[in-house]
């Protein structure tokens, strides 16, 4: 565990006003309170929110939402279903989807589900968001194609062919 002048550290953070309203928002897992802000501690796994200028709305559509999660993975910074405006169900699938992809990968340590960066997303690092999200998109369509045609493909197989 980390002590709060530790986690700024690691996290390039020079004020406790941004660690505190973080903390009012619940925005870093895994932290445990204390009597004050300087008696918390913060898992050694702990990273910075995403707080991507310009942020997620409510109005933001799926794609952009994936690629705001591409983001954060490639930032290492840590990204929630409450930031995108989503529902567990709704935030689960969209991880599996660019998990699929191989955009991200997800592990868990102590405790806390993180979202990784992939060597393929990692290409994209420093990259516009607009960027990221043709990139989002493009490897979702290949992968929908890829789908679509290999069931066309079992369905013209021969040995799969019905005999009335």
């Amino acid at each position: 565990m980390m002590d709060i002048e530790a986690y700024k550290a690691k996290c390039g953070i020079s004020s406790n006003r941004y660690v505190e309203g973080w903390l009012k928002e619940n925005l870093i897992p895994g932290a445990r309170s204390g009597p004050s802000l300087e008696d918390y501690c913060f898992p050694d796994s702990a990273r910075r929110p995403y707080r991507y200028r310009g942020k997620i709305k409510p109005t933001t559509d799926a794609t952009s939402i994936r690629a705001h999660i591409v983001n954060a993975c490639i930032r290492r910074e840590h990204i929630t279903k409450e930031m995108c405006f989503t529902t567990q169900g709704e935030f689960n699938r969209m991880i599996e989807d660019l998990t699929k992809c191989g955009l991200i990968s997800v592990r868990v340590e102590d405790s806390i589900t993180y979202y990784d960066s992939t060597p393929e997303s990692d290409l994209y690092e420093g990259k516009k968001l607009s960027i990221i999200r043709k990139f989002v998109l493009d490897a979702l369509e290949a992968i929908a194609k890829g789908v679509t045609e290999g069931g066309l493909n079992t369905v013209r197989d021969p040995q799969y062919t019905v005999l009335i």
